[in-house]
This record gives C-alpha cells, sequence and structure tokens, in this order.
C-alpha cells in the first residue's frame, strides 16, 4: 500500500511539473504587461509601441478581410504583437510564428508579422465564435480546423512550414472539392 502511494505522489508530481512546464507560457498570456508587453488597449498589446500603427493596421486589415470572407466575429480578440523573438519565446513555442489560445480569445503574433499569418489566427478565432467556443470547436477534426485556416486566410505559401499542415490543407482542399461547404463543418470527433 505504502508502496502504490508512492508511485502515485512521485506520478502526481512529475505529471504536474510537466504540465506547469508546457503551460507557463501560456500562461503569460493572461498579464502580457509583466512580460514586458505594453497593452495599449483592451485588444493589443506590443513590445515596441513605436511599432504600435503598424500592428493597428495589420489588425484593422485582417478584421476586415475575415468579416468579408467569413463574416463577423462577436468579440475583438486580444492580439499580443512580439517584435523580437525574445518576446515570443516568452509566450509560445519558438516553432510557430503565430499561436491562438482558444480559451483566453488571445492571439500571440511573433516574426515578420504576415498580414495572412494574423488572418490565419482570426479565422481561428471565428471558429471560436461560429462554432460553439473552444469546447465544441476543438473536438472539431484538426485537419477541419486548420485546413480552413490555411486555406481561407489567403496563404501564399505553396508549401507550408512542415508536413502535418500540408496534410490538413490538403485534407480539407479534398473535403472541400467533394462538395463540402466551410460554414458547415464535419461530424465532430467522437459523434
Amino acid at each position: 500500500m505504502v508502496k502504490k502511494i508512492t508511485v502515485l505522489l512521485t506520478f502526481a508530481v512529475v505529471f504536474g511539473a510537466v504540465a506547469l512546464a508546457v503551460s507557463v507560457n501560456s500562461v503569460r498570456i493572461l498579464a502580457p504587461q509583466m512580460f514586458g508587453l505594453e497593452c495599449v488597449s483592451e485588444t493589443i498589446c506590443i513590445d515596441e509601441v513605436d511599432r504600435l500603427d503598424d500592428a493597428m493596421a495589420l489588425l484593422a486589415d485582417a478584421m476586415s478581410f475575415v468579416r468579408e470572407e467569413l463574416g463577423g466575429v462577436e468579440t475583438e480578440p486580444t492580439v499580443l504583437f512580439c517584435s523580437t523573438d525574445g518576446c515570443f519565446d516568452r509566450f509560445s513555442d519558438p516553432v510557430v510564428s503565430a499561436q491562438y489560445f482558444w480559451g483566453a480569445r488571445t492571439i500571440l503574433l511573433g516574426g515578420d508579422w504576415e498580414p495572412f499569418i494574423l488572418r490565419h489566427e482570426l479565422i481561428h478565432h471565428w471558429q471560436n465564435d461560429n462554432f460553439g467556443g473552444p469546447r465544441e470547436a476543438l473536438r472539431l477534426p484538426m485537419w477541419f480546423l486548420e485546413g480552413m485556416a490555411y486555406t481561407l486566410s489567403g496563404d501564399p505559401r505553396h508549401v507550408l512550414p512542415n508536413a502535418e499542415a500540408n496534410a490538413q490543407r490538403e485534407r480539407f482542399f479534398r473535403w472541400q472539392g467533394e462538395g463540402n461547404d466551410w460554414r458547415t463543418p464535419p461530424a465532430i470527433r467522437g459523434h
């Protein structure tokens, strides 16, 4: 019995440490000003305030694009604009150049601030608003969520950064080619 409790406690400590290590950067999005960003409004936080005009114009264009192509969003997301790798690395995995935090309705944008990348993340925000919130939307097939975002964002890259992203977009293309409409997503996983 003591050995079993020791094993369970060890597992709990190891699991907790791993979960904490993975989520520390993600939790930082809740208080970005504590980690080097200046929040200039409820929806924009930025590391280099002298680039604020660029950030505001990029966000306005991306919101307009998503409204025209998909329809409006219920709420504007918070967008964290990181100009430097160091800033971005404090909030996310440096392998990606942007991330949408579903439950927090927050977008993290790094790198060169490409318009199609911000549009991609805004499409995830639209999916969150229109496909039942994070609990329901994240039960949709990942190929659908990512394929839709890559396709409808106008991503100009013929080859995406990784094989999984390419496969997701190709699967979405095939699904659309079968006469399906992105406004009516495929069945939720598990049903």
